[in-house]
């Protein structure tokens, strides 16, 4: 049986509408999509409350990072800052998602 992917807001913004999922009840998984976060802004040169702008969520599904994001297409330095902000949490598989085709 596959568990659910559980919401959780990210704590940082009072007032945020990114949602960090996780597959299971592990909270590594949980920090590890805010440390990814953290790191994928810094290369970007955003602040958490632009990235709130621009994601809709966030997902750890077992060590894939699911990255959904509300504007599409997304540039090539947006997806090489996810990705190298997943490698530094050690997992190495990240999908970047337009919500408006989302068929999940």
């Amino acid at each position: 049986m596959i568990n659910a992917a559980k919401p959780t807001r990210l704590k940082a913004l009072k007032e945020s509408t990114l949602e960090f999922r996780v597959y299971d009840d592990q909270p590594f998984r949980t920090k590890r999509l805010e440390k990814a976060l953290r790191i994928a802004c810094a290369i970007m040169s955003v602040t958490e409350q632009q990235a709130d702008m621009l994601i809709n969520n966030m997902e750890d599904y077992r060590g894939t990072l699911l990255v959904r994001w509300n504007s599409w297409p997304i540039t090539d330095h947006q997806r090489a800052a996810f990705e190298a902000a997943w490698r530094e949490c050690d997992e190495h598989c990240v999908e970047h998602i337009d919500i408006k085709n989302d068929v999940f």
